[in-house]
């Protein structure tokens, strides 16, 4: 059975960072030098934009950072209070040589949905947008974002949950190119605030719900290396 290292950032982590290292770590899964692994983190305030945006999804220019990637997706809001997922596995391994990119993405979302139950949010898949939602009919709400790239069949980028961050930034933008929905926060949802220290245990145990590894190395990493 695979190992899976945990990596934990304290701190905001820049995306250029983020993204070199990301990169390098999916090379060294791909030469099998390196254990796959999930990366918890959070970000200064971005904006990044995926594959399919659109640049009349920003509603107002803001002087913060805009990144263009190669992650699926649109528009999205990265900052302070947010917990970044970024996931780095071998899904060639995961489905035994027979990759399936829509379950490997229906299980990441099982994964959060069981990680936000834990908070007493009870959330779930929408058929028709990608994501995490809260809510029905027109009480509908994103609570965290999904966004994969894959490399030799090697996942990178992930999940964006939002925790407590400072909402009206997903103002600026069209959050994901979808207009008919509000985003929303498991503060906003249960009005308690929970932090990213206090989250990072259950997303590592939920994710051993759902994934069948083992735990490898767990450690810290910070925009030094």
């Amino acid at each position: 059975m695979d190992k899976i290292d945990f990596i934990y950032s304290y701190g905001n982590i820049e995306y250029s960072f983020a993204l070199n290292y990301m990169k390098q770590k999916v090379e060294d899964i791909n030469k099998n030098i390196s254990n796959q692994a999930v990366w918890l983190l959070e970000h200064p305030s971005i904006y990044t934009a995926g594959r399919s945006a659109d640049d009349s999804d920003i509603l107002n220019k803001l002087d913060i950072p805009y990144y263009y990637t190669d992650r699926g997706g649109k528009f999205t809001y990265h900052g302070p209070g947010q917990m970044i997922i970024y996931i780095m596995l071998d899904i060639q391994r995961l489905f035994l040589g027979k990759p399936d990119v829509r379950i490997f993405i229906k299980k990441i979302g099982t994964w959060i949905i069981k990680v936000l139950q834990q908070t007493g949010i009870d959330a779930y898949l929408d058929g028709d947008n990608i994501g995490i939602w809260v809510g029905d009919g027109g009480l509908k709400r994103k609570i965290a974002s999904i966004g994969i790239k894959l490399s030799k069949w090697i996942s990178y980028h992930g999940i964006a949950l939002n925790i407590n961050p400072d909402m009206s930034y997903f103002q600026h933008i069209v959050p994901c190119g979808i207009t008919d929905y509000q985003m929303t926060s498991i503060e906003l949802e249960i009005g308690e605030k929970l932090t990213y220290s206090k989250l990072n245990s259950i997303v590592r145990d939920k994710f051993f719900e759902e994934f069948s590894y083992l735990l490898g190395l767990e450690y810290e990493i910070s925009n030094s290396g």
